[in-house]
């Protein structure tokens, strides 16, 4: 008979998001059925009785490692990853570990940052790389951890399972799927707008700081190049992408103001004190500068409302958080 496996899905939950629903999509793909924390309904039991229950129901117990150890219970002394697997492992339940390789390569929110959440996370992980252990680095190579060592338990630990029943039960069976299939598109869905928030890939190599860049300003005589840093330019461009978002004629006031009259600005060239007429930032000089923030997911360039040929820069949802904070008042 076909039948089909309860897998029961532990792992810290804020900084694997991502990992979480990959994962539950490779059951879903193996005609197994997920179950975790988030994709129960409210229940007045106990949590923690409750987790158990379901530990006691699933077929299968697959926990999750990447940098973090995660909240602690007081009462334990361990982390609640922690004690879902070590009662999954006293029930007799078989289990998997897809355990990181390199926990230190990942993003400094992922890790812990005391000595303690270090200490009690290296001793879980060296516990987990005991038994049935696969490494993952990338989103593929967690898929492709979960197919292969799922398929080794049901070789080597055969569990019951669940079986097609050809009564009314098939049918809410078949119900029960279609709306964790549901539930699975709605965390990708949130998945993305999360994303939103977030730097894109590869971001934090480009210059957003003290790096040196400059400003060329042309005059009817000459074209001048001022000197300033990546952080005063996106510091003078961000808040005014916010809101509507800001013209080309605002972007060009700005930087004009911020080559010519911000005394931290240092001048490559000496500027004469009779200037004459105002002057132009080179359209060279714009364009590298607005990429710069574009590549960093600060802004995006969208078509103006009042006609083709012109562009209205507006903050990403990311650089809306970035921008807000720029702009915002500090305690002194």
């Amino acid at each position: 008979m076909d039948k089909r496996f309860q897998v029961f899905v532990s792992s810290t939950y804020e900084d694997l998001r991502e990992e979480r629903a990959v994962v539950i999509s490779a059951l879903l793909q193996m005609d197994c059925f997920p179950a975790g924390m988030e994709l129960f309904p409210a229940s007045d039991q106990d949590s923690w009785s409750l987790i158990k229950s379901v530990i006691d129901d699933s077929d299968y117990y697959l926990v999750i490692l990447g940098g973090r150890y995660g909240s602690v219970s007081e009462s334990a002394g361990r982390g609640y990853t922690h004690l879902e697997y070590e009662y999954a492992v006293s029930m007799g339940k078989p289990t998997m570990a897809l355990v990181h390789p390199n926990p230190q390569s990942l993003p400094g929110e992922k890790i812990e940052q005391n000595d303690e959440g270090r200490r009690r996370f290296d001793g879980f992980r060296a516990e987990l790389r005991q038994k049935n252990c696969r490494h993952w680095s990338n989103l593929s190579e967690l898929t492709a951890g979960v197919f292969s060592g799922l398929l080794h338990l049901k070789k080597t630990r055969p569990a019951v399972g669940w079986i097609r029943s050809t009564d009314s039960g098939g049918d809410q069976l078949k119900d029960e799927l279609l709306s964790m299939r549901r539930e699975l598109e709605a965390a990708k869905l949130e998945l993305q707008e999360l994303r939103k928030h977030d730097p894109p890939p590869g971001s934090e190599e480009l210059a957003k700081g003290r790096e040196r860049t400059e400003i060329a300003v042309a005059y009817p005589d000459l074209v001048l190049h001022f000197e300033c840093n990546w952080a005063q330019v996106i510091s003078c461009l961000l808040p005014l992408t916010l809101g509507g978002g800001a013209d080309e004629d605002t972007v060009h006031t700005a930087l004009f103001s911020l080559a010519k009259d911000n005394p931290c600005v240092e001048f490559r060239s000496g500027v004469p004190e009779d200037i004459g007429p105002p002057g132009c930032v080179l359209k060279s000089s714009v364009g590298r500068l607005m990429n710069q923030l574009v590549a960093l997911g600060f802004i995006e360039g969208v078509p103006h409302p009042s006609g083709p040929g012109r562009t209205l820069w507006r903050a990403t949802p990311y650089g809306a958080r970035e921008g807000c904070l720029m702009a915002a008042v500090r305690a002194w």
